[in-house]
Order: structure tokens, then sequence, then C-alpha cells
């Protein structure tokens, strides 16, 4: 029998314990759509495993151990679009993706040129590209590690993915307080940013939200998570619009969260709209020492 000193403390730890109303809405908003092993990856954080630099540009690309998550937004949530539905299972294989977004002087060392509307210096995102130039910059820089990396644009899993730090419940990119990690509307002073100056999310990404849009990969489909695989989800409908993702410095910050989908016609170009690349590398080359001079790259 308990004493009735034991029966208060267990009183008042389970009065402790038990949410507000309030907090145990945000519990249970994904309570029914996260599995177990999303949960586990939540407490798994650190610093990246694998770094890898291309040795023509100085792109630094990030390893990215694939696995599984609950892509999309689940009912009620704050900001949410009817296309960011229904939530469901996505799995991507392992991949490399850009630390950074592509910047004007990477752009420039590779492409010839510079596009940007916003030519502060070279750190900064390059923007006023097309998906075709995007892809043009992927397929210069494959041929020349030809055999050995293939670069592309991101699929929308595999961005979301890495937004949501491996699958985490993340509405925002690494912070709450999104002036920490993001450029947005509200703090950009009406233009683009240095890259990297804001804090990285978990997996050491930069500008996740905000600073530039991002090409992805997928055809704007209003309705295309209803077609989604589960494994490595791609939707290549017939349109003339493509995905964006991660908002920029002229939109407001509820554009920042990690569920929402932009979309843009693949012809027009904005100067809030930049690139960030995936790259797939043979394991023996990830530790290639040698460095050519980038003026012998055969253009």
């Amino acid at each position: 029998m308990l004493r009735p000193r034991v029966i208060t403390c267990l009183f008042f730890m389970a009065m402790f314990l038990t949410p507000s109303n309030g907090q145990a809405f945000l519990i249970d908003e994904w309570a029914d759509v996260m599995s177990e092993s999303a949960r586990k990856i939540e407490t798994e954080t650190g610093p990246p495993a694998k770094l890898w630099t291309e040795r023509f540009s100085g792109m630094e690309f990030i390893w990215v151990e694939g696995g599984c998550f609950k892509m999309g937004s689940p009912p009620h949530a704050v900001g949410r679009d009817s296309d960011e539905e229904p939530v469901h299972k996505a799995c991507v294989s392992s991949f490399w993706m850009g630390k950074y977004e592509v910047t004007q002087g990477q752009w420039r060392t590779i492409m010839r040129g510079n596009p940007s509307k916003f030519r502060n210096v070279d750190t900064h995102p390059v923007e006023k590209i097309g998906i075709v130039d995007a892809k043009a910059l992927a397929e210069r820089l494959s041929k020349q590690h030809e055999g050995h990396a293939k670069f592309r644009l991101p699929t929308e899993a595999e961005w979301e993915f890495v937004c949501r730090e491996r699958g985490l419940r993340k509405v925002y990119p690494g912070s709450q307080q999104l002036e920490t990690t993001s450029w947005f509307k509200e703090n950009s002073l009406g233009s683009t940013q240095i890259v990297g100056t804001l804090a990285p999310n978990s997996l050491g990404f930069y500008d996740m939200g905000g600073n530039v849009w991002e090409w992805v990969s997928d055809s704007y489909d209003r309705f295309g998570y209803r077609k989604h695989k589960e494994n490595n989800p791609v939707n290549m409908s017939q349109s003339d619009s493509f995905v964006i993702r991660g908002g920029s410095w002229r939109e407001h910050s509820s554009a920042i969260r990690c569920a929402n989908r932009g979309f843009n016609k693949f012809s027009r170009k904005r100067s809030d709209v930049g690139v960030r690349l995936v790259v797939l590398i043979e394991e023996q080359y990830v530790e290639e020492p040698v460095l050519e001079d980038i003026n012998t790259i055969p253009f």
C-alpha cells in the first residue's frame, strides 16, 4: 500500500509530465504519421560524416545517408497548402548534396558568365537562371568528371529529406528562430546575401531556407504526391513548370517551411531563384588528391 507522501509525489509528477492543450496539439499533429525510425533519427545530431570538394569550382558537398521519412505536411499544419498532401512515406538513396547554394563565382568559373541581378560579390548565390541553365551547369560539371561523378538537381524528396535533417518533424530548416538560419523578406534588406553567413542545420547545410529558391528536378503537379512511389519518388509529368524549394529573400517567413512547394515556369528567370546541386561519386574518387589548373578545362 502506497504511503500518502508517495501518492503526493506521483500526483505532481503526473501534472508536470502532462502537456498543456497547446503542447498536446503539437505532439498529436504528427503522431499518426511518424515512424519509429524517424523518431530515432530525431535524436541523432552531429557534424557531417564526409565532405567532398569539387576541384574546378570549389563547390563543397556533404554526404547524406539515405533513409525513409514522412513527406508533406499533416492536416491542420499552420500555413500548409493543398499541394503538400497527402503525407506519405518516401525513401531516398544516399547522395552528396551542396553544402551551399551555387555562388556567382562558382557559376562564372564553370559557365563563363554571370546572369545574376545582384552582382555584389562572388559569394552571393547565382540567380536569374532557368532550370535549363541549372541542368547545363550540372552537365558541364559531369563532363569534367566523366565516369567518376554525375551532377544533377536534387529531387523534391531529397531536398525535403535534407531540410528536415533526415526526416525529423521540422517545420522550418534548422531553428524555429528563422532569423538565425534564413534570409527572407523581413531581414534580407531587399536582396540576396552572402551564402553561409547564417547558422546551418544539424547536417551542416546552409541557407536551406531563404536567400534564393532552389530548382529541383520534379515537374510541378498539384496532385503529384498522390502519384509518388515509395522509393526515390520523382514527378516527371508533362508540365512547363518545375518545383522550386526553400523560399527566398523576397518571401515572407511562411514560405520558408520545409514542406512548402513553390513552382516556376522552366523558361522564367527570376532574381530570387537559384540552385543547389546533388552529385553521385565513385567511392575511390572522393579521396582523389590531384588538383588540376582551372585554365586547362576544355570548354
